[in-house]
């Protein structure tokens, strides 16, 4: 009796620690003025290759440099293969994010990229400090 509940829970330990692996993609740019954080991360499915076509889960956040609290914080939910993305801060008030799949040298200045997925465009109102998303 003893050897089956040894056997049980060692077929539950295998597959807790197998089932939980998630890959986690991320980054952070400065404004222009220094003064402004913007991050950007993405969790691939679970148990599965982030290069794989499947659901991906990002998350944008924009915060005042040094500052725990976002002003402004958003998930977007994407399908698709590699997703990278590309940050343009337009002015220190004004910030696009595109996401896009990645085809080839997807971490390398020479990346080739392939279909568009997804647009944001934060505009920030500086008297106010609130941020808000303008439709593309």
């Amino acid at each position: 009796m003893l050897q089956h509940w040894r056997l049980l829970l060692l077929l539950l330990c295998v597959l807790t620690v197998s089932g939980c692996t998630r890959t986690k993609m991320g980054g952070t740019v400065s404004s222009p003025d220094g003064n402004l954080e913007l991050s950007v991360a993405c969790l691939g499915a679970y148990g599965r290759a982030y290069v794989d076509a499947s659901a991906k889960e990002c998350g944008v956040s924009l915060r005042t440099k040094g500052s725990a609290d976002p002003l402004f914080r958003k998930r977007v939910d994407l399908e698709g293969g590699t997703v990278a993305w590309n940050v343009r801060w337009d002015s220190a008030e004004s910030i696009e994010i595109e996401f896009f799949e990645c085809v080839s040298g997807c971490f390398s200045p020479e990346f080739k990229r392939g279909r568009d997925l997804r647009r944001l465009h934060l505009v920030i109102d500086q008297a106010s400090g609130n941020v808000s998303e303008v439709a593309t």
